[in-house]
């Protein structure tokens, strides 16, 4: 069992550790570094696997001792703010490319970031299967790796 403390992050037996229902882009390297080493406890990342909320992470192995296999290409390790701004920029050139061919498609309207939203937004659920489905690398009798098909748990 983990628990949360007040800079919400999950802990046990005093580690963080990660939850599946607690990623953010604050702890996601930190997520993706646990997850990918295989020293972490196996119920750990046996935890998140079942859990996963991240599309495209890669396994290798199986419910029951997964390890993550490709943590850089879902947060590279050197990835910082500037980085975050470059990929907005990049994201907003693609959504002016698009309104031009599809304009009914890309809305105008402006979010009002400063509004204080409404209880009904807040929730609370229990940590069960989403709807990530896993991807797990496996290496055939050549030793050539391939994926297998998308497994449910």
């Amino acid at each position: 069992m983990y628990t949360i403390n007040k800079g919400k992050k999950a802990i046990v037996d005093g580690v963080e550790v990660p939850i599946s229902v607690n990623v953010t882009i604050n702890n996601l390297r930190h997520t993706v570094e646990v997850l990918s080493n295989a020293e972490t406890p196996v119920h750990i990342r046996d935890s998140f696997y079942a859990t996963n909320s991240i599309p495209g992470l890669i396994w290798i192995g199986h419910s029951g001792n997964p390890v993550l296999a490709n943590s850089d290409d879902i947060m590279p390790q050197d990835f910082d703010e500037q980085n975050v701004r470059d990929d907005f920029t990049e994201l907003k050139i693609m959504v002016d490319l698009f309104r031009k061919k599809k304009p009914e498609s890309v809305s105008d309207s402006v979010i009002d970031m400063d509004s204080c939203g409404c209880p009904s937004l807040l929730m609370s659920n229990y940590c069960v299967r989403q709807a990530i489905n896993n991807r797990v690398l496996a290496f055939n009798e050549e030793g050539q790796m391939n994926f297998d098909a998308p497994r449910e748990i």
